[in-house]
């Protein structure tokens, strides 16, 4: 709740140093999972962040106190920079050290819970796999629900590739004003990005940002082992026996099945002389890995007393928990800024964007690994005689579906998928009123900083 007793109505609730967050409710209330001992950030804008360490207690009520500091804040919205005192939508903001927070390597994955009223979901597991983006809930079941994504000025249908490391900052733009600057493309509220750029200042500033991470399984499927699996085969064949063999048939063996293990499993390669499994193979170990994935960025920015410059290149490098699956990125970003004169101000922003990854197949059926990962035969190793095992590879018929080896699959079929995306912008602005004095010769008391024609070509 606020200083006045009413409860605030998504505020921002994270584990701090985590992404473990959630947002509260319509009464204010909130749940979620933390240690004890653990720090809750709670947050919301135009109120100051507040801290609460979680002992023992199982409810926690707080009150935001009002930050009437960040009125005063510039933000971008969708013509040129306003103060948040005056403006009446409803704006998100979040800086690109939130965005860094977690070390992540899709700028959409370092939004998630920074900003109030915005879902952001992953439909798939692939390294670089996209994400859906709800803002204030779902609009339509039969049109698209994406918001409208601005990168330096610019309408892109995406932002998934885009380097999070050059990210300033973002606003999100949730109410009418967002469709009444974009029009029916806004309906779905925007997101707008501004991308960093040269030093403000004089001088020279050369850093680096690196980052390691590992990602790994959290949780298996419980399967049947080899032993189990063979079990669960002669239960089926004294079924059988019982159930469907028809003693009355003057011919009983061509209905009898053999209730002897021995008699099933004969492969010697394969099975002991009693049939019991000499391999007991764990498929989704096998086709799985803990993966290591970096990241790496350079920053060369330059200030002088009318122009600025900044040069960013970035090398990522995310693989993937399965196997042979990765997403490498390589981005290069150049922006220039002047101010030849007092009357005028330029600006160029130039970003080139190349991807290529190797994925696996999602989707459902068929042979693909995330399917034959759970339903492969344990008692198959991965390799028998210096080849690849399918479900062919037994001598004797046991009546199995053919299905392909996934280590096999995963290690040596390619599905690389290859992107560049180049874009830029360049700005004139003109001061048309740089140093005239409107208060004096034309009698109005104006804001000379806000009275400015902007012409921008793309």
């Amino acid at each position: 709740m606020d200083n006045f007793g009413e409860p605030v109505i998504g505020a921002n609730v994270i584990e701090k140093g985590t992404t473990n967050g959630t947002i509260t409710d319509f009464d204010g209330n909130y749940s979620i999972s933390v240690p004890q001992g653990a720090t809750l950030q709670v947050s919301y804008i135009g109120y100051l962040t507040k801290e609460v360490t979680v002992g023992t207690q199982r409810m926690i009520n707080i009150t935001l106190i009002e930050d009437t500091q960040t009125l005063d804040e510039v933000v971008v919205v969708g013509y040129g920079t306003m103060k948040k005192s005056d403006v009446t939508g409803s704006i998100s903001v979040t800086s690109a050290e939130d965005i860094l927070q977690g070390q992540t390597f899709n700028a959409l994955e370092g939004l998630r819970g920074k900003a109030a009223g915005v879902t952001i979901m992953s439909n798939s597991g692939q390294p670089g796999g996209t994400q859906r983006v709800l803002i204030r809930g779902m609009s339509s079941i039969n049109t698209s629900s994406d918001p409208l994504y601005i990168v330096d000025g610019v309408a892109m249908e995406s932002m998934q590739y885009l380097n999070p490391n050059d990210i300033e900052r973002i606003e999100v733009l949730k109410d009418a004003s967002s469709a009444a600057i974009y029009g029916a493309r806004g309906a779905n509220s925007v997101i707008m990005v501004t991308t960093k750029r040269g030093l403000k200042g004089e001088g020279v500033s050369v850093s680096y940002n690196g980052s390691v991470s590992l990602s790994h399984v959290a949780r298996y499927m419980d399967l049947m082992d080899a032993a189990e699996w063979q079990e669960a085969f002669m239960i089926g064949i004294k079924n059988f026996n019982k159930w469907y063999a028809d003693p009355a048939s003057s011919d009983l063996a061509m209905h009898y099945k053999s209730e002897k293990m021995s008699d099933w499993f004969t492969d010697p390669r394969l099975f002991n002389s009693d049939g019991s499994a000499k391999y007991d193979t764990d498929w989704q170990k096998e086709a799985t890995r803990t993966a290591i994935s970096h990241s790496h960025q350079i920053n060369i920015q330059q200030g002088r007393q009318n122009s600025s410059v900044g040069a960013f290149l970035n090398f990522t490098d995310q693989q993937g928990v399965m196997l042979n699956t990765h997403m490498k990125r390589l981005n290069a970003k150049l922006a220039y800024d002047a101010k030849p004169t007092k009357y005028l101000s330029t600006a160029i922003n130039l970003l080139v964007n190349h991807t290529w990854a190797n994925e696996a197949e999602e989707g459902g059926g068929a042979q693909y690994p995330r399917r034959t990962m759970i339903e492969m035969v344990p008692w198959l190793p991965v390799t028998l005689d210096g080849e690849y095992t399918s479900a062919y590879t037994p001598t004797n018929d046991l009546g199995l579906e053919g299905m392909a080896n996934p280590v096999h699959v995963l290690k040596t079929q390619e599905r690389t998928r290859y992107r560049t995306q180049i874009f830029g912008n360049a700005a004139f602005t003109f001061h048309l009123m740089e140093g005239l004095d409107l208060k004096t010769q034309l009698g109005i008391d104006a804001n000379l900083n806000q009275n400015k024609f902007l012409l921008r070509t793309i």
